[in-house]
């Protein structure tokens, strides 16, 4: 225990030795300035006064001729300020009782400039703690103008027009106006710390608690100035040396510290650039490392849909093959084909959109007819893989259900948006194993223009560590069975493709429950003419039999065929204009299925899927849509 605490006194006594000669200097200025009072009080006053004028001088000295080497806007900003509050206390100095510079001026005259000199101090530290610390923009010439101004006006109304209010009456002592200052002062220095504590990461430990420590003594030299009816007093005295010590703090955080570590003060936006430059250069590697993984998991996803394309070509060319076998091969030709068309378009999208090449192709469309069309797209995949799909038109202002999708004609990009869903959509199908997919849609407000999508799925779920980086591109997460079966880019284009229409996507999950996906995007209503689509979905409401709409016998011509209704026409339409072929040609067969009645139709369509003719497609639904307007 003895040798502990030997140890610690040898620990404490380096330790003041090695601060003893910085420490000094400052006591032996401090008793000189304390002694003097004993000799004469105008001598202490004046030393006092001429310590912190040198201090506010050196501020700007080292402030203004540093400003080209340096991007500190608060440093510059105060250093323009303590030229000004120095000349001030100068003038307080010259003019305070017993100088006799200004005859017959007494007590109230310095103690008149005394404030106008602490009010300058006060605010221009509260501005200084306003600005952003690095600002290229700031003027110096156009602060010195207004500083100017400010100090002519005041100067003025104190020299000139004597219309600045009494500080001060002999044998009475401090007025109203001078108590109330010297409060309203205190508390502008009080946010002023608190400001300055708020942006602590902006300045350098030790600079700032050096600042604080300074403007407390500030305060309370203030304090005391409040107390004193005698200039001479010791009251009086016990604000200046309060005052002193401030400045010498001052002195230690604003011109030591900017010549002997120039970094701390005048150069610590270099460290933030740097600190700035480590975390892009971080970001950047981390972005490469991601983009690499991306890139050799592609490998095998492109190698093997292209080894199925490749190996069944090769063996459809055998003569020897049965009918079944090229069949099956064809299949897998076809399945591998639209695999890598997907991979490849996901690809060209992003690169469309970070090169800022997409536009938007807003329309007319008809609300319940989309949603229905990208329903029944989304249904069937859901369908496959044993879950439940949930369309449900929902009234966010109310957070209540409802019965149907508002019959709403709207404006915008119906294909961006169409897109977003189903990649969607599409994902949410894709990691939800059991349970449930559900799409709401509706108005966010009764009557308004922004409509909300919520796209919600009882599938696993993610961490937050993974819903940070879910939106980035080459960012894969979730199960890793699963993260192969895609491109990984559906997410990273449909939170660009949001921003193009409007919105923000956002995400919320928990892990093992499940994951929600909502944006919110403003699409206009419009009185425009009714489409063919909405014809369809509204004739659909009150629907003739099928036979009905046949004029003509079975294979007169592709437009007397017999047909499907208006609406599964019309969803045969939305499918063949996004180009879907899986789902198109899966709608198709069931419908033939259903009513044998549309195998001459059925045909027609799939005649034109072998040779990927979808323009064709589209052009011969249209024939069966009822004219807009009817």
């Amino acid at each position: 225990m003895t040798l502990v605490k030997e140890t610690q006194t040898n620990d404490n006594s380096s330790i003041f030795l090695r601060d003893f000669p910085r420490v000094l200097p400052g006591v032996l200025l401090l008793s000189a300035i304390l002694l003097s009072r004993l000799h004469n009080y105008l001598l202490f006053h004046s030393l006092v006064e001429i310590f912190s004028i040198i201090i506010a001088f050196g501020i700007f000295m080292v402030a203004w001729n540093s400003r080209r080497f340096h991007n500190n806007s608060f440093f510059l900003f105060v250093g323009i300020a303590y030229f000004f509050v120095g000349s001030f206390d100068l003038l307080h100095t010259l003019t305070y009782k017993g100088m006799e510079i200004f005859p017959g001026s007494g007590s109230n005259l310095p103690t008149q400039l005394w404030i106008i000199t602490r009010g300058v101090e006060s605010l221009s530290l509260l501005f200084a703690a306003l600005l952003p610390l690095s600002d290229r923009k700031l003027n110096a010439g156009l602060i010195i103008s207004l500083f100017t101004a400010a100090g002519l006006l005041l100067l003025g109304a104190v020299f000139v027009f004597d219309v600045f209010p009494t500080c001060f009456v002999p044998g009475k002592g401090l007025t109203n106006f001078k108590i109330i200052s010297e409060y309203t002062i205190c508390l502008i220095l009080l946010v002023t710390v608190a400001l300055l504590w708020k942006r602590k990461r902006d300045f350098d430990a030790a600079v700032l608690r050096l600042i604080s420590a300074s403007i407390f003594l500030t305060m309370a030299a203030e304090m005391a100035f409040t107390l004193y009816t005698d200039v001479y007093g010791i009251l009086n005295m016990s604000g200046h040396v309060l005052k002193l010590v401030s400045y010498y703090l001052i002195y230690k955080a604003m011109i030591e510290t900017a010549l002997t570590k120039p970094y701390n003060l005048l150069f610590r936006e270099l460290k933030q650039h740097d600190d700035a430059l480590q975390k892009a250069k971080e970001a950047a590697e981390n972005a490469n490392r991601a983009k690499s993984e991306f890139l050799a998991g592609m490998g095998h996803e492109l190698r093997t849909p292209l080894n199925g394309i490749l190996g069944y070509a090769q063996l459809l060319q055998q003569d020897s093959l049965e009918e079944e076998d090229h069949k099956s091969g064809l299949e897998t030709i076809e399945q591998s084909g639209n695999h890598l068309l997907s991979i490849i378009n996901d690809v060209l999208d992003l690169a469309s959109i970070e090169a800022r090449k997409v536009e938007l192709e807003p329309v007319d469309f008809y609300l319940p007819t989309f949603l229905r069309s990208t329903c029944d797209i989304v249904r069937l995949r859901a369908e496959d893989k044993g879950i439940s799909f949930i369309f449900q038109p929902y009234d966010f202002s109310s957070d209540k259900l409802l019965d149907s999708v508002p019959p709403n004609r709207l404006h915008g990009d119906e294909r961006r948006l169409r897109q977003v869903l189903i990649n969607l959509l599409g994902n949410a199908v894709k990691f939800t194993d059991k349970g449930s997919v559900t799409l709401r849609a509706g108005a966010i407000i009764p009557e308004s223009h922004m409509f909300r999508f919520c796209v919600e799925d009882t599938g696993p779920g993610v961490t937050a560590e993974e819903l940070e980086s879910i939106f980035e591109p080459f960012r894969q997460v979730g199960e890793r069975k699963k993260m192969r079966e895609g491109s990984a880019l559906g997410l990273a284009i449909s939170r660009n493709l949001v921003r193009l229409l409007g919105g923000e996507l956002y995400v919320k999950s928990t892990f093992g429950q499940g994951t929600t996906f909502w944006f919110d995007i403003p699409l206009p209503s419009t009185a425009s003419t009714t489409s063919a689509v909405e014809a369809a979905e509204a004739a659909s409401a009150v629907e003739a039999p099928a036979d009905a709409a046949v004029s003509a016998p079975p294979g007169e011509s592709e437009t007397q065929l017999p047909a499907p209704s208006s609406l599964d026409v019309a969803v045969l339409y939305e499918l063949s204009r996004i180009g879907d072929i899986n789902a198109l040609k899966t709608r198709v067969r069931e419908l033939e299925q259903a009513e044998p009645r549309l195998g001459p139709f059925a045909r027609v369509i799939e005649r034109y899927l072998k040779g990927f003719q979808m323009r064709r497609i589209s052009e011969f639904l249209e024939t069966y849509l009822p004219p807009p307007g009817s």
